[in-house]
């Protein structure tokens, strides 16, 4: 479920006020607002309450967990949605809102804001992204990942309904600010796709090089 509304103490040391993910070797790193987590464990001795990137992945070099943030979205309306729970909608619709902020921040100027910019592990389903290349033979530099876009455009939809569902109550202000950033999301997926459209790629490097398309030289 997308964090709570204000967010409640942590047992763990805080950097500007700002929330973290730890790990044993690296110390806290601050969690930009809206991210959820990877993993999470009872607060303890540890204060390693919640995993704000890969639980199991490099803290220094990875990046957020992004579209298992937006996954997150994707279930709870989904949830909300199916039960009709116009109460529980207007406690979330601020919430979702943030974990899209948190989205929108990384959209990509040289594709008219369509797609999205970000590092390694920031896929949804453990740290097997490695990110775009960097043109000296290595990884780790940000791309746009097809899958975040994909989960984004789902999170939408549904954000999208759920607040229709209460537009009398107030939910008709997010419909529209929504609704335009699906259209952008959704006309992104034209870039993400294979020279013949047929399926998407994995992923786009800024410049414009696809990797997973089928019987490409680099990166096929």
């Amino acid at each position: 479920m997308p964090p709570s509304t204000p967010r409640p103490p942590p047992t763990h040391p805080q950097v500007d006020g700002t929330y973290h993910t730890t790990n044993t070797e690296n110390g806290a790193v601050p969690a930009p607002d809206g991210a959820l987590c990877d993993a999470a464990v009872p607060c303890g001795a540890a204060a390693d309450c919640c995993a704000y990137k890969q639980g199991d992945g490099n803290v220094p070099r990875h990046d957020w967990t992004f579209e298992e943030s937006l996954s997150g979205v994707v279930m709870q309306a989904e949830q909300l949605l199916v039960s009709r729970n116009t109460t529980g909608i207007l406690h979330h619709l601020p919430l979702f809102e943030r974990v899209s902020q948190y989205a929108e921040a990384r959209r990509d100027q040289m594709t008219g804001y369509t797609t999205f910019l970000t590092g390694p592990s920031s896929n949804l389903l453990a740290p097997s992204f490695g990110g775009g290349a960097r043109g000296n033979g290595t990884f780790g530099g940000w791309a746009a990942l097809t899958g975040l876009s994909v989960t984004y455009a789902a999170a939408l939809e549904r954000m999208v309904e759920c607040a229709r569902l209460v537009s009398g109550a107030g939910g008709g202000a997010y419909v529209a600010r929504w609704e335009q950033r699906r259209a952008l999301t959704i006309k992104g997926l034209a870039l993400l796709r294979d020279p013949t459209h047929a399926y998407f790629a994995r992923s786009r490097d800024p410049d414009g090089t696809l990797h997973g398309v089928l019987g490409q030289a680099n990166y096929g």
